[in-house]
């Protein structure tokens, strides 16, 4: 009698161990379901000042594109700056999908990434020329992209993540925008 105890209650500890470690890997971000986060410059802006708003109807037919393109993926947070043009190029697609875009302070490229790695799906960023690569880096530990010139508007990042590992894939969405020596 006393090894059926001793077998049942190492096999409770084998589950306990299993549910555990399972628990664990996912508060680390490190599941086996695939995550993707879809990173975007703010589409194009009015002007150069600090706090443009979108160009109009250039800035508001990419946003539209954007809602369009990723209307499908499964979108579960919207995370943008404070920025007017990051909120207006992120509200179509909020729209769409009945949820309200999360906003993140510009200066803040690390609550930006700990809000990504705590989502429980699919993730769209939308940031700045200069955040965007700074995310991107700092979510897959040093992965670089090329710099992101002022007039380009078109660029679109798929990062997805499937069990600790990370693919990073460039695409673009909306009207081209034009060619960029920076």
């Amino acid at each position: 009698m006393r090894r059926t105890w001793s077998a049942v209650a190492f096999g409770l500890l084998v589950l306990a161990l299993i549910e555990l470690r399972g628990s664990a890997t996912a508060q680390s971000g490190t599941t086996n379901t695939p995550i993707t986060v879809y990173l975007v410059r703010h589409a194009d802006k009015k002007d150069s000042s600090e706090n443009s708003p979108l160009k109009d109807p250039e800035g508001f037919d990419r946003a539209k594109a954007l809602a369009d393109a990723l209307a499908d993926k499964d979108i579960v947070l919207i995370v943008t700056s404070t920025f007017k043009r990051t909120v207006q190029t992120a509200e179509p697609l909020a729209k769409k999908l009945g949820k309200k875009a999360t906003i993140r302070k510009v200066s803040s490229v690390e609550s930006v990434v700990s809000m990504v790695r705590a989502a429980k799906g699919n993730v769209l960023v939308v940031h700045h020329s200069n955040t965007v690569p700074e995310i991107i880096a700092t979510l897959t530990k040093g992965q670089q992209i090329s710099k992101i010139c002022d007039p380009v508007y078109d660029r679109l990042f798929l990062l997805r993540f499937v069990g600790g590992q990370f693919q990073l894939n460039e695409t673009r969405y909306g009207a081209q925008s034009p060619p960029a020596n920076c």
